[in-house]
């Protein structure tokens, strides 16, 4: 008669569901009972922490001021997140620095009760299957919208698209959790939800409000030159449980989501502290990979520019100054450009030297010798507003000058960045003070913009 019983419980071991009636019969009053919850997914966890495999995330010049003035992060809807392909592959998808999601997550809650002689032996009583969608939301963290001056935040959403109970899972008092979890190298202020992580409910309540949300919060410094940019750099997992009364030692699920780093970079002009989706590839330097693209259209306000940098990126050979075999860098990010904030280190500091010492480069030995009076006085005759106490033409360079691998890098052998190798491997040509001015308001903002931080690494792109 025992062998009877074992066969019968290690056959309902193989059913996805069934009701408490049916299961009891073939469970032993001193039977286990607990719940399990699992993730069922097609990504690995290690996928999942390397992110997104081909991701950038562009700016098109001509938008720039306006996002800065309307705030336009230009988040990712649900439906958004419905209709993206890239939204159901590993990591997810990153639309732009500040938006992330990733589709159909999927767990399965299992209830269940097994002998404690023999634990390889159970019935299952009932399971819970859940479909949802989770999508991610930096932010500039402005003074006024905070009542803190130093924290940083970053948001999270999760949006339930199916949920299907069978069994004891059927029960009234029957629970489903979702929360998140944020891991630094640092101390748990780094990164934490204190006071907003998700939920936890009755399934019937779920069924009613598929919705729940995530607030981190890290703390920092005040944003001050002497305190650097306080970067914290975090891994944020979901976790998922399923709970019946009466079932105890359940189990919870957890699987690694996506990549953050909050800063504080006290010369950001939009905000001095932020959060984005940065996933390091390698080290220094990150997915999404950032860049910033400048039109030739006529009416851009910048048109000169954007010939120059067209030039520049696409035929090195044809700049000035000239180069037996001139590549420029900033074309993709297997060769990127880093910013270079001017005063990062101060008045007088090496970061402002550096600068100097690009725009210097650029002229004496690109505008200077090869475009002769190109700085003299002389204003266009259709332009009534120009001044006649200053030249109309200014030098512009490429790589900028708020970068280090400016002109003037090679005078910085002992840098990463520098080396004898790369004297005059830049380009430096007149245009429209006009257009270069519009030009550089244009790449400040999207450096504030888009939290393009001290050394971080982006690339330009002209259509």
């Amino acid at each position: 008669m025992r062998s009877v019983s074992v066969a019968i419980a290690a056959t309902l071991t193989l059913l996805a569901s069934m009701t408490p009636a049916a299961a009891d019969p073939a469970a032993g009053r001193d039977w286990i009972r607990s719940t399990t919850t699992t993730f069922t997914l097609d990504e690995t966890a290690d996928q999942a922490r390397s992110g997104p495999e081909h991701a950038t995330a562009g700016t098109d010049a001509d938008d720039v001021l306006r996002k800065v003035a309307a705030g336009d992060y230009d988040y990712i809807s649900p439906s958004d997140c419905a209709a993206s392909d890239e939204a159901d592959e590993p990591g997810g998808w990153i639309k732009n620095r500040f938006a992330w999601c990733k589709r159909d997550y999927k767990t399965e809650s299992t209830a269940k009760a097994c002998d404690p002689q023999r634990p390889d032996v159970c019935v299952i009583h009932g399971k819970l299957r859940t479909t949802f969608t989770v999508i991610g939301y930096g932010e500039h963290t402005q003074d006024p919208d905070r009542p803190s001056r130093s924290e940083r935040y970053l948001g999270f959403g999760f949006h339930v698209t199916s949920m299907v109970p069978t069994g004891v899972f059927l029960n009234p008092e029957a629970t489903y959790s979702l929360s998140m979890r944020c891991y630094t190298n640092g101390p748990p202020a780094d990164c934490s939800a204190p006071t907003a992580n998700g939920a936890l409910r009755p399934v019937s309540h779920w069924q009613r409000d598929w919705t729940a949300s995530v607030e981190f919060i890290s703390q920092a410094q005040p944003p001050a030159r002497q305190h650097g940019d306080q970067f914290v750099h975090g891994e944020v997992t979901v976790l998922s449980l399923g709970q019946v009364p009466g079932y105890l030692g359940a189990e919870q699920a957890e699987h690694p989501a996506t990549s953050i780093r909050f800063d504080s970079s006290w010369y950001n002009g939009t905000a001095k502290r932020g959060s984005i989706f940065y996933v390091p590839d390698p080290p220094g330097e990150a997915r999404p990979h950032p860049f910033l693209t400048f039109s030739s259209a006529a009416n851009s306000g910048y048109k000169e520019v954007a010939d120059h940098l067209d030039q520049a990126l696409n035929r090195p050979k044809e700049t000035k100054p000239p180069f037996s075999d001139k590549q420029l860098p900033g074309k993709s990010m297997s060769n990127p450009l880093h910013r270079l904030v001017e005063k990062y280190d101060g008045d007088g500091g090496y970061s402002e030297k550096r600068v100097a010492a690009n725009r210097y480069e650029a002229k004496a030995w690109g505008c200077d010798p090869y475009f002769p009076r190109w700085n003299e006085p002389r204003w266009p005759p259709d332009d009534p507003d120009g001044p006649d106490s200053r030249p109309a033409f200014e030098c512009d360079e490429y790589p900028f000058a708020s970068t280090f691998e400016g002109a003037g890098r090679w005078k910085y052998p002992a840098d990463e960045y520098g080396g004898a190798r790369y004297q005059n491997m830049f380009s430096a040509r007149p245009v429209f003070w006009r257009d270069n001015k519009k030009a550089g308001e244009v790449l400040l903002a999207w450096y504030n913009w888009d939290r393009i931080a001290h050394k971080d690494a982006f690339f330009i792109r002209v259509r």
